[in-house]
């Protein structure tokens, strides 16, 4: 009878268990069905740290980014500018707009640093701190835009059509996810703008036309408090709306030592940026893994053999040279991947540049998937050139050395010898005083 009562409990745990789980953690099969289908219109998930793209859905379609067409904007105030540097916002019709109609609500005159308009772009979307940003970068709107298209040409985005800085004056901007991900990359490369997109909250201090005035994410699902789109995986990022496009948003999630950039663009309805974003955390997350290959590898390099001897060092005895690699250089693996899947080829030149004796390729299921530079340690090597004529082995470092010791030597043997010196008088009067006590004691 208890039997049965447990058997009955279990069972209606089981179904209570799956009523409850998070709607938002769709699982990594179902994306296939869910999310391709209706959740977005394009899709692309990169590797920050190697760029490689683990997931892409119509990464080429042009779609208009709404808000995303800031990060652009962000890019080019980051590079161009420093985060100390004093803005004195224009006397811009755009400023006097009505209060109700600003993000950030910037006033004409107003004196405000970079650092600021930037932490008013990413967290609040401000479109009155990007065209602050704009005309204090170029003067104007268009000549910034040029910026724009300049920068994002020479990253490598090849779909985008930038049209302005800002939701007001970027009517016709066309991008990508493809292109969002290297400008994504690109970011993430810079402090500041990693430092903007982890923080919750941010308060622009005093200037001289403004209290202070607190900002907060304009991001869902980094907020605990929000049980709906909360997700622990997440760094930070930044969204995008729009009527025409629908919701638009880049994200950034770390995982076992992986960081991915997350771009989904054309969700109807909008909403559905985090769940789809959560969706492709756990796909991406649950299909790759983390491995570091050149952890313990070791170059077996025969003295007779080595390249680095025989055409850039001659008429040298020496021990053989120190080779090694960057063994903190990561690639993502395939979970439950087969070891004998990657493989190692280290290719020698000729003659070092430098320090650089070589490269090293890595291979996983016959496509290169990194490679990193071969170093040497020079100071275990004697090149020709410090050798003297005489065929002599040592170095004038070593040289030097010996005479050094030679030195020490000599005045630690002088030292002694002033001891022993100032010793023996010492020990003669020592005598002469003894036996004069026992003289005396005698009589």
């Amino acid at each position: 009878m208890k039997r049965k009562y447990i058997f009955c409990f279990l069972a209606v745990l089981l179904v209570l268990t799956q009523i409850f789980t998070p709607t938002a953690m769709v699982l990594a099969d179902d994306i296939a069905t869910e999310g391709d289908a209706s959740n977005f219109e394009s899709a692309v998930v990169i590797d920050i740290s190697t760029g490689k793209i683990l997931y892409e859905k119509n990464a080429d379609k042009q779609i208009y980014p709404a808000g995303l067409m800031k990060l652009m904007t962000g890019l080019v105030a980051i590079e161009k500018t420093s985060s100390t540097e004093k803005v004195k916002v224009s006397n811009n019709e755009f400023f006097s707009e009505t209060p109700g109609s600003l993000d950030v609500v910037l006033h004409p005159g107003e004196e405000i640093s970079i650092r600021d308009l930037l932490f008013a772009l990413f967290l609040k979307s401000g479109d009155d701190a990007a065209l602050a940003l704009a005309e204090h970068i170029s003067g104007s709107v268009s000549s910034f835009t040029d910026e724009m298209s300049k920068l994002s040409e020479k990253i490598g985005c090849t779909g985008s059509v930038w049209k302005g800085p800002n939701n007001y004056y970027g009517d016709g901007t066309l991008t990508t996810a493809g292109d969002l991900a290297i400008i994504a990359k690109e970011l993430y490369s810079h402090p500041l703008f990693r430092s903007i997109i982890e923080s919750d909250t941010y308060t622009i201090p005093a200037t001289n036309k403004s209290d202070p005035r607190e900002l907060w994410q304009d991001n869902r699902m980094k907020y605990k408090a929000n049980t709906d789109f909360y997700n622990p995986l997440h760094i930070g990022g930044k969204v995008g709306y729009s009527e025409l496009g629908g919701g638009c948003f880049l994200s950034f999630a770390e995982n076992r030592g992986m960081t991915i950039a997350c771009i989904v663009m054309g969700c109807k309805p909008s909403e559905e940026i985090y769940s789809s974003t959560s969706a492709l955390y756990e796909k991406v997350f649950n299909q790759y893994t983390r491995v570091y290959p050149l952890r313990g590898y070791t170059f077996d390099v025969n003295i007779d053999e080595s390249v680095i001897i025989d055409n850039y060092f001659d008429r040298v005895e020496h021990s053989l040279p120190y080779y090694y690699v960057n063994e903190d250089l990561a690639i993502n693996v395939d979970s439950g991947y087969d070891p004998s899947d990657i493989v190692l080829n280290p290719v020698m030149y000729t003659k070092p540049s430098g320090s650089k004796a070589g490269v090293m390729e890595i291979y996983y299921k016959g496509s290169k998937a990194a490679e990193t530079d071969i170093e040497i340690n020079i100071s275990s090597v004697y090149p020709e050139d410090y050798l003297k004529g005489d065929g002599s082995t040592a170095t004038d470092a070593d040289k030097d050395k010996d005479s050094a010791d030679k030195k020490i030597r000599s005045v630690l043997m002088y030292m002694i010898l002033i001891v022993i010196g100032l010793m023996i008088p010492i020990f003669v009067i020592l005598l002469i005083a003894l036996k004069k006590t026992r003289g005396s004691k005698k009589k």
